[in-house]
């Protein structure tokens, strides 16, 4: 009796039916992910998965990743082995990753900003500026930039993942003068402002435009096209028992809007608490409406002022807690947790968050989402 054969799928069938699979069914297994190797081997299926999961919003499903500031080798094969800097995960705290981008980078050359999964440096001997995939370790570089030097002070962020093409980088610092340059492009742009812009203490891409905070919490928005121009914003505080300073700001986008974090002082000696303020843009007149309540949102913080905060919505789901903000302390390998609206925090105690460290502090820990999330 004739056995009946199988007719063997071609690899190019079994790919396509994986291809195939509908949007739906995607994106509903994308949302269940949580791990970022299964994230990391979910894009690397097919072209169609690898689209379908860069046009999802997965950034704020998932906590960023931690690169710690502390030196480890990995792998310990040779003597000559580089040393690396860990990456931790809340979602996972058992595991770490390495970064590939070497400690010697990190530690050796001077930082001056961190966006969209690239920690940006200064290389002093040829006068350009690197940026350095936190994940990868991929390198690209600027043109030579203009000026003797770049300033301590100057602060570097992208206006769009270095991927798009209207990617730009910009320099911000205490004076007259911005600068920029597109990806790509074979020289610095130059912007005379015409307005002293204050020493940026915070600054973010928020709906296509950076805002920007000086120390006395004072708004600015600043736009490239079709001329460089820097507006200060009025805006008035809403909100009971609002303090009249602090000690640290951030500004965070966090599901569509744009919060202010302070680190504000108490009645108690050497005790703090946290303020948070989301920005009504609801009338011609902002104002900075106090938050008593994240509600199932969780605030990542560094206190590095030039490192961007990160917004996670229903941490619950990788063993998170919502209602809180994850603040890394330089030096550390690990994070403190602070509730909004939780008893004051004494920063006397050995293990307590020191929010008012040092904002330029570098080596210091940094909250990260990989580029190919951005």
């Amino acid at each position: 009796m004739a056995t009946a054969r199988k007719k063997p799928l071609s690899s190019s069938s079994s790919w396509g039916d994986w291809a195939d699979l509908p949007d739906n069914l995607l994106h509903s297994i994308v949302s269940h992910l949580v791990s970022f190797p299964d994230l990391v081997s979910f894009a690397s299926v097919c072209r169609s998965w690898r689209g379908l999961f860069l046009s999802t919003p997965t950034s704020i499903l998932r906590p960023p990743l931690l690169l710690s500031s502390r030196r480890r080798i990995y792998p310990r094969r040779r003597d000559d082995t580089p040393s690396r800097c860990p990456i931790l995960d809340p979602a996972f705290p058992s595991t770490t990753y390495f970064s590939s981008v070497s400690a010697r980078t990190l530690s050796r050359l001077p930082f001056i900003g961190y966006s969209y999964g690239h920690a940006i440096f200064y290389l002093p001997s040829i006068r350009c500026i690197l940026f350095a995939d936190a994940i990868t370790g991929d390198e690209v570089r600027t043109p030579r930039f203009p000026g003797h030097s770049i300033p301590r002070t100057y602060y570097a962020l992208l206006t769009a993942p270095l991927s798009s093409p209207s990617s730009d980088l910009i320099l911000l610092s205490f004076g007259l003068e911005l600068f920029q340059w597109r990806k790509g492009g074979e020289r610095w742009i130059r912007h005379d402002l015409g307005f002293n812009l204050p020493e940026v203490n915070h600054a973010v891409v928020f709906k296509g435009r950076v805002f920007t905070l000086d120390s006395s919490e004072r708004l600015f928005i600043i736009q490239l096209a079709p001329v460089a121009l820097v507006r200060q914003m009025e805006v008035k505080w809403i909100g009971e028992q609002v303090s009249p300073f602090s000690f640290k700001q951030w500004l965070v986008e966090c599901g569509g809007e744009l919060l202010l974090v302070r680190i504000v002082p108490t009645e108690a000696i050497m005790c703090m608490s946290v303020e948070v303020f989301r920005l009504d843009l609801s009338d011609e007149q902002m104002k900075w409406v106090k938050v008593e309540n994240l509600g199932d949102w969780a605030l990542f913080l560094v206190a590095n002022k030039r490192c961007p905060g990160f917004a996670c919505k229903n941490p619950g789901r990788w063993g998170g807690r919502g209602n809180c903000i994850y603040y890394a302390r330089s030096g550390d390998d690990t994070w403190n947790v602070v509730e909004l609206g939780s008893s004051e925090i004494d920063t006397t105690v050995p293990d307590s968050p020191t929010l008012n460290a040092d904002p330029l502090k570098w080596p210091s820990p940094v909250w990260i989402y990989p580029a190919m999330f951005s």
